[in-house]
């Protein structure tokens, strides 16, 4: 396979996995919790986020999309991991 359509398939590949939790994001903000979620799972998800990207990152440039992937990915998930939180805080 020609490097040029492996990079396609990588960046197809990393923008939908990393877009891949906005929609829990978007859902946790506009109703002000993420009930349903376990945040062990956010937890984690964020974890390899942070450890994959310093991972990466001596070759960060070359990476890029696997930066997007975790950078979005991780961002989403600690928005979804805050309302986890929120919501449990609110109802004690």
């Amino acid at each position: 396979m020609e490097t040029n359509l492996l990079q396609i398939f990588g960046w197809i590949g990393s923008f939908a996995y990393a877009i891949s939790c906005i929609p829990q994001a978007y859902t946790s903000i506009r109703q002000g919790n993420s009930q349903g979620v376990n945040p062990w799972f956010m937890l984690l998800w964020i974890i390899g986020s942070v450890c994959s990207l310093i991972y990466i990152s001596p070759t960060i440039i070359q990476q890029l999309p696997l930066a997007l992937n975790f950078s979005i990915g991780g961002i989403s998930a600690g928005i979804v991991l805050f309302y986890c939180f929120h919501e449990r805080k609110n109802n004690l």
